[in-house]
């Protein structure tokens, strides 16, 4: 009986350690697989987390740069993680605001600005808008206030 119940606990840690193992957070797509035709939740414990709801991403042509938004209590921001000496950093909140959402991020071809959509305001009252298309352009490894992209 006990023998038993040892093999039992035995082989029950083994899958439960298995079940357990991070994502492979390194080479391209965060070491996931490429999109297929059936819904499977993306680089879990690291973008997919518990307790938010991740959409929009967009990666950079090389593969080594990922943007998402995340609906983080009632308000959607921009993420980015990038890869550095072959593993991914941490993802970093790049677009949030207290009253205002930033969300749907996408890359221009020469990925020198980043679009998005957001409700805040075209002046500087604190009333929320509909959602309109906004960009932010890369200056090295930060990028520039958020600017509108309707006509001036």
């Amino acid at each position: 009986m006990l023998r038993s119940l040892l093999l039992t606990l035995t082989i029950l840690s083994q899958i439960l350690a298995f079940a357990q193992q991070p994502i492979k957070r390194s080479g391209k797509y965060l070491g996931q697989q490429p999109p297929g035709t059936a819904p499977a939740k993306f680089a879990p414990d690291f973008i997919s987390l518990p307790d938010q709801h991740e959409f929009g991403s967009i990666f950079s042509a090389n593969g080594e740069e990922c943007y998402f938004a995340v609906d983080s209590n009632g308000k959607a921001e921009i993420r980015y993680t990038k890869l550095v000496s072959g593993q991914w950093i941490t993802p970093i909140t790049i677009l949030s605001d207290k009253v205002y959402s930033y969300n749907d991020p996408m890359l221009s071809p020469d990925e020198s600005k980043l679009f998005f959509i957001s409700d805040r305001p075209l002046d500087s009252s604190s009333k929320k808008k509909d959602y309109d298309i906004w960009y932010v352009k890369k200056k090295g490894d930060r990028w520039s206030v958020p600017m509108n992209a309707g006509p001036r």
